[in-house]
């Protein structure tokens, strides 16, 4: 081979090197463009999706539209063919949409989509209502309905279903029982329990599907199983199926322990003191075609029980509604805006205007041609995860309730997501892009999980904590473990200085306040693969040195080694500590009795309650009335001019009334329900509350999938404190504060604990 000049050479790598560059910024500008057309895109699918009422868009399989979306409007050139484009899209399926030119004036006209007075006689307004916003599922309290229509994918008509939940712990590896007072007229009642294990493996599950209630008698009935070790939670209740009435009253758990059933306290097992005519308090009773009242016309013990009746005539979820008429005006960018109705007639077979049978049959078939079946679809795949960012941003964009509270950017973050979507490789790095997505969002409760993902099940027999500006060794799980003391430093973490390595993992935790960002954080940073391994230098008394650690732990059996697992002990003669984390409600009112005669009770709160609220109604004075949940009533896009349906716990004071002091000790790990027991302790002055401000995030999680195995977790309420004032991003704050010292994780010292005793004492 003939060797070439050096001159000629020189000339090529030039050549080569500046073409590349050109190139470079010709991709770059390329996906610009792009990202500027989906932008314009998920604004609008957003729009139709939950707001435009015609039958075409609420039967189309929005998940694979929005895969087929984004690939359609990716590459268009120019704002003439985006619009194209977009009817193309959109019209088969919205055909009431005007799509124009935002610097052409265009006015929305309700003729247009008013038949005739003939069969407009004959035909109801259709308008979406956003109760939160539903994804199907039966027993939430959100829900999404579109009215005067019959959803079946949306909600189950045929179901009239109470629900109340309880954390298993207390009863794994146990027999539960169920029993409760039934009658019905008409129809068919059923009890039923399930038992929901970990990672959604199959519990005990029985619905009396077998041996349905008919008898128009008042009649115990009980169901009896077992809870899985594994077990997070115990779901029971009762429903109507079908037309009919059905009354229950005087609900009983029972748990067997030594061969005895032990009664477990339940929330408003009777309905005594609920208001008649009302629903039922701390019951989730939403099935759409069904009304739920307190009723004192009959009852199988005491006064009062429930009815459920079928009210097949009865679509409202909420008294607002839009009315005909209504329309959105939109800027959906690249110079493109809509026009779009939020109320149609219809008749029970179609709404008005129907669109072009052609139009809508081709996008079917182009849509199936090129987007492959659900379990083939992965984040492995570009326009997979470009159409999961169009459908989660949309979900956020128009129901999360914080916005005005973050003051989060979420157009930016948009933008953000789909260039982040762009340079991912594959589904784990996509993972990646949905968590940093999610943490715009500053929701304790965000969290994305990919299924079958095992790279962050395993942590090392560690745990740490930041205290005085730095990360110290706060537990070692492993006796034989060397090398390694409580109180030593981290300075680093695989060659990464421990400040930016929680500075990089924390650009990907969804948190509301400092205390929950640094608690999820520092988790995250020990979890990884099992048997892998993480590399840390640390500082012990001015010397460094380096300590190899193995990911040997599986991350539920680390958590509780991490746990405190005292339930109680007695500090002194007359003061007693209860780790509410631990210990159960039945626990605490067998104690009671000394509990009375104690001069102070000092209360753990670092954490999450283990069902034991309770407590509360033997602190209060007085019977709680306060409304502080608040779930978002939706008829416009963009969160605007929204209402809200209010919620509480309705506490009643319970004796014996605890005279003792009260101390509480809470810090930034206690979030959700945890604050809600905080909220009642904080705003009745309950209690001396000690530690730091807890997780500022409450209200039910509103959980949706997307297309490659994504689960995302949410707030979708709105919480305040119990005197209105905000809640999310603030918690609940100490009346003392407590900061953790490096001296004292040396010595082994709560230091918590020790200022709510010095407290107690006084």
């Amino acid at each position: 081979m003939k060797k070439m000049e050096p001159s000629i050479l020189i000339f090529l790598v030039i050549f080569v090197f500046s073409g590349y560059l050109g190139g470079s910024g010709q991709l770059a500008e390329d996906m610009d463009h792009s990202i500027k057309n989906i932008e314009t895109f998920t604004r609008l699918y957003g729009y139709v999706r939950y707001f435009y009422p015609g039958d075409e868009a609420a039967q189309t399989d929005w998940e694979k539209f929005a895969v087929y979306g984004v690939k359609k409007v990716e590459k268009v050139r120019n704002r003439s063919e985006l619009k194209q484009a977009l009817q193309e899209l959109f019209l088969p399926i919205a055909p009431a949409l005007v799509i124009h030119d935002s610097n052409r004036k265009t006015r929305f006209s309700s003729t247009r989509i008013t038949p005739p007075p003939a069969i407009k006689k004959k035909m109801n307004v259709v308008v979406w209502q956003h109760l939160g916003v539903g994804f199907g599922e039966a027993r939430s309290i959100y829900r999404s309905i579109r009215l005067n229509r019959k959803d079946e994918l949306t909600y189950k008509r045929n179901i009239g279903v109470m629900i109340q939940v309880l954390d298993a712990a207390p009863f794994q590896g146990k027999q539960v029982k169920l029993r409760a007072a039934v009658k019905v007229a008409e129809g068919a009642g059923h009890m039923w329990l399930r038992v929901d294990r970990m990672n959604k493996a199959m519990g005990f599950f029985d619905n009396m599907n077998d041996r349905p209630v008919k008898s128009n008698e008042w009649n115990y009935y009980e169901i009896t199983g077992p809870v899985a070790e594994d077990a997070q939670r115990v779901v029971f209740g009762c429903f109507l199926q079908g037309s009919g009435q059905l009354w229950v009253d005087d609900y009983q758990f029972f748990v067997k322990e030594d061969k005895k059933w032990k009664s477990v306290t339940l929330k408003n097992p009777d309905f005594e003191e609920d208001k008649d005519g009302g629903p039922p308090q701390e019951w989730i009773a939403l099935s759409e075609g069904y009304s739920y009242q307190v009723t004192a016309d009959t009852a199988a013990r005491g006064r009062k029980s429930t009815i459920i009746k079928s009210d097949p005539g009865s679509g409202l979820v909420f008294d607002r509604k839009p009315q005909f008429g209504e329309h959105i005006s939109k800027e959906l960018g690249s110079r493109l805006s809509c026009l779009m109705p939020i109320a149609l007639y219809g008749t029970e077979d179609y709404t008005y205007p129907k669109a072009s049978p052609a139009a809508l049959n081709r996008l079917k078939a182009a849509i199936e041609e090129e987007v492959p079946k659900e379990e083939k679809l992965s984040g492995d795949v570009l326009y997979v995860r470009l159409g999961d960012i169009v459908m989660a941003w949309n979900i956020f964009q128009h129901f999360y309730p914080y916005f005005d509270v973050t003051k989060t950017d979420w157009n930016a973050s948009l933008t953000e997501a789909l260039a982040s979507a762009y340079n991912d490789k594959n589904k784990q790095d996509f993972l990646k892009t949905l968590r940093k997505l999610v943490a715009h969002l500053k929701d304790g409760h965000g969290r994305v999980y990919l299924k079958g993902d095992t790279t962050a099940f395993h942590a090392p027999p560690i745990q740490w904590d930041w205290i005085e500006g730095k990360l110290v060794i706060t537990g070692i799980f492993h006796k034989f473990l060397k090398g390694i003391h409580m109180g030593d430093v981290v300075v680093e973490i695989d060659g990464v200085k421990a400040k930016d390595a929680i500075k990089n993992e924390a650009l990907y935790i969804s948190a509301a306040t400092e205390g929950w960002l640094h608690y999820r954080t520092l988790n995250e940073l020990l979890a990884g693969p099992k048997d892998s391994q993480m590399t840390l230098k640390i500082e012990r008394d001015g010397e460094f040195h380096e300590i190899t650690l193995q990911r040997s732990e599986e991350y539920m059996k680390y958590y509780n080694k991490s746990k405190n697992n005292v339930y109680y002990k007695k500090i002194d003669e007359d003061i007693y500590y209860l780790n509410l984390n631990n210990i159960p409600v039945d626990d605490i009112n067998q104690l009671m009795p000394e509990l009375e005669k104690a001069k102070a009770i000092i209360c753990d709160l670092r954490g999450y309650p283990n069902s034991n609220h309770q407590l509360i109604s033997h602190l209060l004075k007085e019977k709680d009335e306060d409304l502080w949940m608040w779930v978002p009533q939706i008829i416009y896009p963009d969160y605007e001019n929204v209402t809200y349906k209010g919620h509480g716990w309705h506490m009643k004071p319970l004796k014996p009334h605890l005279t003792a002091k009260i101390v509480f000790i809470t810090n930034g790990r206690a979030i959700s329900y945890a604050e809600s027991f905080m909220g009642y302790i904080e705003h009745y002055k309950l209690a001396t509350i000690v530690g730091q401000p807890t997780a500022g995030t409450n209200g039910n999680v509103n959980p949706f999938t997307l297309p490659g195995g994504y689960r995302v977790m949410w707030t979708g309420m709105r919480v305040l404190k119990h005197d209105g004032s905000q809640h999310h991003g603030v918690g609940i704050i100490p009346h003392v504060r407590v900061e953790r010292t490096i001296k004292g994780v040396k010595e082994g010292r709560d230091e918590f604990l020790e200022k709510a005793i010095e407290i107690a004492k006084k």
